[in-house]
């Protein structure tokens, strides 16, 4: 009898009993489809798998587990830490491993990236950042502009007690730069002086955002210094020959140019709104423009912005 109530009730609700599936949980790409993997790993299939292929004598390694982890699955783990800067503890629980696991994963699957990258990342020239300068001009009518971000913006959650810093790093040029709101494409004229203008610019912005921000993220500009870079290898020989004799007495290292930018980046004294220079605050000093106190004017800017930008589309 309760067998041919059983199969009464089969026959009427087919979806009571289903066939159990079994899911290799060390590869999504399994079980996920186009579109879950994109938006949860921000690369389509085809270049998962090629990386895979890649990387895979990289990432196997010898090992005494029982079950050494999958090359697909250190790919999937650091894909979905790139995407989303989640905290590896809940990487962890996600993909079912340690939390020291992970960490190992994304700083081996990091060092892969970075020797494979020179075959994807090229850097400009001088005429190719001189083309791709006019472009942006072009569309926007910003100046100085020689690339751009994707619309992909992540708010990475800080620790408790912590707050989220932005650190804009600027120049001393801002000291002699005046924003025009009404010239900011250059609609009225063009001249050298924009590019100490665009640095101002950049310090109204840091000014407006702390004001806009006040507790949720800490908002900084950071003058690093004159560092010796290789800005002059497309000079005349002379220029280049001055500057790296004369200006080499008077410039920073590269290791000392980053100390002010990771100061704003990781010290606690560091005051959202604040401009800095030589890991110390310089507000209200020779360095810094009065206009950078204007607040009708730092608002003015960023609503101009935003128009500009909602123009563009």
């Amino acid at each position: 009898m309760a067998v041919a109530y059983y199969n009464y009730i089969r026959r009427r609700n087919p979806n009571l009993h289903r066939e159990r599936i079994f899911r290799d949980i060390d590869n999504p790409l399994d079980y996920l489809d186009d579109t879950d993997i994109i938006c949860k790993y921000r690369l389509p299939r085809h270049n998962i798998i090629d990386l895979c292929g890649r990387f895979n004598r990289d990432l196997r390694r010898p090992t005494l587990r029982s079950r050494p982890l999958p090359v697909s699955l250190q790919m999937m783990v650091a894909l979905r830490f790139y995407a989303t800067g989640s905290f590896q503890a809940i990487l962890g629980v996600v993909h079912i491993i340690s939390r020291p696991s992970v960490s190992r994963i994304i700083n081996n699957f990091t060092d892969c990236l970075v020797r494979l990258s020179p075959e994807y990342v090229k850097m400009p020239t001088q005429n190719d950042s001189v083309q791709i300068m006019q472009g942006f001009s072009n569309i926007a009518g910003f100046l100085n502009v020689i690339g751009a971000i994707d619309e992909t913006h992540i708010r990475i959650k800080s620790p408790i007690g912590s707050r989220g810093r932005v650190v804009n790093v600027g120049s001393s040029a801002s000291v002699i730069g005046k924003v025009d709101c009404d010239n900011l494409r250059a609609e009225k004229e063009f001249s050298q002086l924009h590019y100490h203008s665009s640095k101002t610019a950049n310090l109204l912005f840091t000014k407006e955002l702390a004001r806009r921000e006040p507790g949720d993220v800490l908002v900084c500009y950071v003058h690093p210094g004159v560092v010796r870079t290789d800005a002059f290898r497309n000079m005349p020989l002379l220029f280049k020959i001055l500057a790296y004799t004369v200006f080499r007495v008077l410039t920073k290292s590269p290791e000392e140019g980053a100390q002010p930018v990771l100061f704003c980046a990781l010290d606690y004294s560091v005051q959202t709104g604040g401009y800095y220079m030589d890991c110390a605050r310089y507000d209200h000093t020779m360095w810094v423009p009065k206009c950078a106190y204007d607040t009708g004017l730092a608002k003015k800017l960023w609503e101009t912005t935003e128009r500009i930008l909602s123009e563009c589309g």
